[in-house]
């Protein structure tokens, strides 16, 4: 035996000979299962036992073992929940799982794109963790922070620090401290199973493909950039088709979540053009955030799917991704995954605050509006926006343009507006404010140029007229972002006084408020304004965002008007006007819904939105008219225009489709509606008999409350609140349109 031991090993067992043999016969065969145990592809545990899945394990059932997800789960739909995690990692030493730190399949460099095998000395779990301690987690730090006093110097003591020793503190970034392991082995490996699920569940190719393509001809990007996802999800097939052909085989699936996790976990570059904006993030730099992006569009393809384009992309796929809530639903699933991934290595850029804001949206379509688990999903993508610093993105006359800089800008106006949106649905504050806001609007430039080269780009920039807009007269997706961030600073200011305290308010802002909404109307170009003298022939997309920018305006008249009735007690009159605009228009997406096909996930977002809240101010002046039949009406209310425009609404909302996410909302709405109409049309007659009373009268300027919000809680208590969450809705602020 050619092997030699150490000699204080050999001299004790030189006293006892017996001994010596038998370890020395012992040793092959040691040696020949340490190597089997090695190469093992499952987890192990004590006595060489294959290790179960989580839930065959908690339940205390046979697991086959099947990686990534095992047949028992596969059977019982759980392929969400199988995950493999070592029961007892161990203290010292390497770890047992030595095979999931070296697989057998190399792994490609993302430096210089060839094959290399990781080095026994350094497992990819090291490099893992030395990439995410030594790379910088960008962050904004402001005045108050504690780097401000050295930041503030003038004698540049922070910038002679250099980088390889102390921490530098800059105002964008800090570096995480060394000693600092973002992920333990153990998360790693729970980490690894989870991509290797996630990547189990990506849809093939050609379904990938029949998505984008109804993504590319019918989809407004809103929160990130569509061509850059079009070329990543072209880019994630070309790198890793072959891995990604079924069978999926697990060891090649491994390869590719061990490769996206350490790209992840390096720093995500800026990018200054288009080539080094896509480079960044597709090919071998490939990361879970884009993934994650890349599900969460295949999911709002699939929800927004009409029934005849459903009939025909279902057909196609298995099991019961057949059924378009499921499929959904698995998309929402994989995306959210990504969302985990990303947190346990604390990932923070742009490209997670597009995930965030694009599983938020989704989930939305999936669960409606009134889940406590979408608003704290929204607090994490306001506060990872502010934590970026977007908020106090000033404009730097010598940064020039940048593909990167424009994609920022355009990211934080959707969570801003995003922000503003859910505030008055819900009637909570919102989480970002304009008084902390200085980020520029992104300037009106075509997808495409984006992607183009510096010059390009600085030469496309150049040709904008001083506020930013294109000359030309094209309707972009940054046109509508644009303009929806202008009504988003304005409804945050209207905000601030319905939803705040009395300290906010004063007729003298309101009034400004009321002018400047005014303006916006004037600011922009006119291609982008919905009047009557819009042509017809224009093209569904252009028309469709004239509509969502008109709403907007009616949305900030009406909420203002609201606040100016309540607290100032003004004419009433204007109020109406606003309602009845609102609600035609509402009512109008419904009859001439045939324009409008592409947009149908989103009606009852816009019923619940508009619709609802005006038709209850109607509602409201017309019962009181109703109850005072000999008293000449106060205000001018045209009573069959209204009746039929409710009339209208009860079947825009009895049409609204059993699977929208809102459908239950929009279903006890109908009811409130239309017995609000049947109590309007049929109502008794009234005589004009006074009746005596023998309670002591109260006058009512003694009372706690305003007369119409009395009279409004009046008409609300003949409704029957006791389901959902309809009691939420007459919150102070709600009451004029509940």
């Amino acid at each position: 035996m050619s092997r030699k031991l150490p000699g204080n090993i050999l001299r004790f067992l030189e006293c006892e000979d017996g001994m010596m043999m038998t370890l020395l016969l012992l040793l092959p065969l040691l040696h020949v299962a340490a190597r089997q145990i090695s190469s093992s592809p499952i987890p192990r545990r004590r006595k060489r036992k294959d290790q179960a899945c989580e839930p065959c394990r908690k339940a205390k059932t046979r697991c086959d073992h099947t990686t990534p997800i095992c047949l028992r789960c596969q059977r019982k739909g759980a392929a969400a929940n199988c995950i493999y995690v070592p029961s007892h990692p161990p203290r010292h030493g390497h770890s047992s799982e030595h095979s999931i730190s070296n697989p057998s399949h190399p792994v490609r460099d993302i430096r210089n794109n060839s094959l290399v095998s990781p080095q026994p000395s350094e497992s990819i779990d090291s490099r893992i963790d030395h990439a995410a301690t030594s790379r910088k987690v960008f962050g904004f730090y402001g005045p108050t922070s504690f780097s401000a006093p050295f930041l503030d110097n003038e004698n540049g003591l922070v910038s002679d620090v250099d980088d390889e020793g102390e921490c530098t503190f800059s105002p964008g970034s800090i570096t995480t401290p060394p000693a600092l392991s973002i992920v333990t082995n153990g998360q790693q490996t729970a980490e690894i199973s989870l991509g290797m699920r996630i990547l189990s569940q990506l849809p093939d190719q050609v379904t990938c493909e029949s998505l984008m393509e109804h993504y590319t001809l019918k989809s407004i990007e809103y929160a990130f950039h569509k061509p850059t996802i079009l070329h990543c999800m072209k880019s994630l097939w070309s790198t890793f088709g072959s891995s990604l052909r079924h069978p999926r085989k697990p060891e090649r699936l491994r390869e590719i979540a061990y490769l996206l996790s350490k790209n992840t976990s390096t720093e995500f570059p800026e990018a200054e053009d288009g080539d080094a904006w896509l480079s960044s993030m597709s090919g071998m730099n490939f990361r879970w955030e884009m993934l994650g992006i890349l599900f969460s569009v295949l999911g709002h393809q699939a929800a927004g799917m009409r029934d005849k384009e459903q009939e025909s992309f279902f057909e196609t796929q298995s099991g019961r991704r057949k059924e378009r809530l499921v499929f959904t639903e698995e998309m929402h699933e994989c995306a959210d995954g990504c969302v985990q991934i990303c947190s346990k290595m604390d990932i923070g850029n742009i490209l997670m605050l597009s995930l965030l804001w694009k599983t938020n949206t989704l989930q939305s379509e999936i669960i409606g509006d009134m889940s406590f688990k979408l608003w704290r999903r929204q607090g994490d993508t306001v506060h990872l926006a502010t934590a970026l610093g977007l908020h106090h993105c000033a404009v730097r006359p010598d940064a020039g343009v940048t593909t990167s800089l424009e994609i920022k800008r355009r990211i934080f106006c959707a969570v801003f507006v995003n922000d503003k949106t859910l505030s008055i649905f819900t009637g909570r504050p919102p989480g970002l404010s304009h008084r902390y806001n200085s980020c520029p609007l992104p300037l009106d430039l075509e997808d495409e140029i984006l992607l183009a080269g510096k010059e390009t780009l600085q030469e496309a920039a150049s040709k904008l007229d001083e506020n930013g807009w294109n000359r030309e007269g094209n309707i972009y997706s940054c046109s509508r972002i644009r303009a929806s961030m202008m009504y988003g600073e304005i409804i945050d200011e209207i905000l601030e006084i319905s939803l705040g305290t009395v300290n906010q308010f004063s007729e003298a802002r309101i009034m400004d408020l009321r002018k400047r909404n005014e303006d916006i109307q004037e600011r922009l170009p006119p291609w982008l304004r919905l009047s009557s003298s819009t042509p017809t022939n224009l093209s569904a997309t252009t028309h469709w965002i004239q509509t969502a920018l008109k709403f907007n305006c009616l949305q900030c008249s009406f909420i203002l008007e609201q606040v100016i009735v309540r607290k100032v007690k003004d004419d009433k009159q204007p109020l109406l006007d606003i309602s009845r605009q609102l609600l035609a228009l509402t009512v109008s997406m419904w009859t001439s819904k045939d324009r409008f096909l592409t947009y149908y996930s989103d009606y009852d977002w816009i019923i619940m939105c508009y619709g609802i809240p005006s038709a209850g101010v109607i509602c409201i002046e017309l019962i009181k008219e109703m109850e005072s039949p000999a008293a000449e009406p106060a205000y001018y209310l045209p009573r069959s225009e209204v009746i039929q425009n409710l009339s209208l609404l009860v079947g825009f909302l009895d049409w609204v489709r059993p699977t929208a996410a809102n459908h239950e909302l929009c279903g006890r709405m109908r009811q409130i509606v239309k017995r609000t109409l049947d109590k309007i049309l049929d109502s008794p007659k009234i005589t004009n008999t006074p009746q005596t009373s023998t309670s002591t009268a109260v006058p009512i300027s003694n009372l706690a409350f305003e007369p119409m919000v009395m009279d409004d809680l009046d008409w609300l208590d003949t409704i029957d609140w006791a389901k959902g969450p309809f009691m939420d809705l007459r919150m102070e602020g709600y009451n004029e349109f509940s």
